[in-house]
């Protein structure tokens, strides 16, 4: 189940940013998920491993939209990686636009707080129309 899949990618990439290498354990544990199939694993072997090559391009791109002195300044640690895993689903088209969002918005309710959701959908916004222009030129 890609949902699922995308959970644990996310679970993946908040580890990599505390130890800034990937960790092939971790990941083979998590493929052994009964809700994933074959497709599900190879899905999160390439976006993990994708986002771990663009970390820095990511961050950078996220990092444009979130500020520490706006109203968002209760922004947390798991939101700002819900984001980078979404930009890199939108950046790469990985999934209709639509369904990254819903899910990087489900995924910032579940590991965040009250405002993460509204939040993530926001910034997203921003992220999406920025990739989306760039592609136009």
């Amino acid at each position: 189940m890609r949902r699922v899949a995308r959970e644990r990618i996310f679970q993946l990439v908040f580890e990599y940013s505390f130890y800034g290498t990937p960790n092939e354990t971790t990941l083979t544990l998590m493929s052994m998920d009964n809700d994933l199939n074959d497709d599900d694993r190879e899905y999160m072997r390439q976006v993990y491993y994708g986002v771990i090559e663009e970390f820095d391009q990511l961050k950078d791109i996220v990092k444009a939209y979130v500020r520490a002195d706006s109203p968002s300044e209760k922004f947390h640690r798991t939101d700002f990686y819900v984001l980078i895993l979404a930009t890199y689903e939108l950046k790469h088209r990985v999934a209709p636009d639509a369904v990254v969002i819903g899910e990087a918005v489900a995924l910032a309710k579940k590991y965040g707080v009250a405002q993460s959701g509204k939040l993530v959908n926001g910034v997203l916004a921003n992220v999406l129309k920025q990739l989306r222009a760039a592609e136009a030129n």
